[in-house]
């Protein structure tokens, strides 16, 4: 999920369809992406040794927690499937969120020495609402310009539509991506990744 500039939204792999995660340290992360100094890399596992298995997960807690998943993989398909959907009140005020998301993975093995598999994330987000780094007063007060006129103070960043709607954002992201892996009679292997 790291976009060609470098940068991630780790948030948007809904952790229930992951069955390991590696940290590579070093310059020989550069082999998963473009950041030498590490990479944390997310795997979605199928366990193809037991049927297809459907496994629903509801969680209740405080603060109007509620998240519902249901993951769908196992069996001769090699697919995996997951959907989830995810609502707080939060703890503080002004850190509600709602969040959505879809994960699936498929695998197919086109030749004993190629293979081809598809990957497609869904992270949707109506409004997920954040308490800031302010307080109320902070927030409220005359902004503070500096000798060129522009604002140096809270207060400017909290004027117009970021107080109005409580320091909050609306996203909806989805990524899809294709590889396909060809092992030579000599050891070596051909990996060619497409994603949008």
């Amino acid at each position: 999920i790291t976009t060609a500039d470098g940068t991630t939204e780790p948030g948007n792999v809904d952790l229930g369809s992951v069955g390991r995660i590696e940290v590579v340290r070093g310059p020989s992360s550069v082999l998963n992406g473009n950041a030498a100094g590490g990479v944390i890399n997310l795997e979605t596992t199928i366990d193809t040794s037991r049927r297809l298995t459907i496994t629903p997960d509801i969680q209740f807690g405080s603060h109007g927690y509620n998240r519902q998943q249901v993951r769908a993989d196992g069996g001769n398909t090699e697919t995996q499937v997951s959907a989830s959907r995810f609502e707080t009140e939060g703890f503080r005020q002004n850190s509600a969120a709602k969040i959505v998301q879809a994960n699936a993975v498929v695998n197919r093995n086109l030749s004993s020495d190629t293979s081809i598999r598809g990957v497609f994330n869904l992270y949707d987000s109506p409004f997920a609402e954040s308490s800031s780094f302010l307080n109320e007063s902070d927030a409220r007060e005359d902004p503070i310009r500096g000798p060129d006129g522009d604002c140096i103070s809270g207060a400017c960043l909290a004027r117009g539509i970021a107080l109005a709607r409580h320091w909050g954002e609306a996203t909806v992201q989805g990524q899809y991506g294709l590889s396909l892996q060809h092992s030579f009679r000599n050891s070596q292997v051909l990996r060619a990744t497409g994603w949008g």
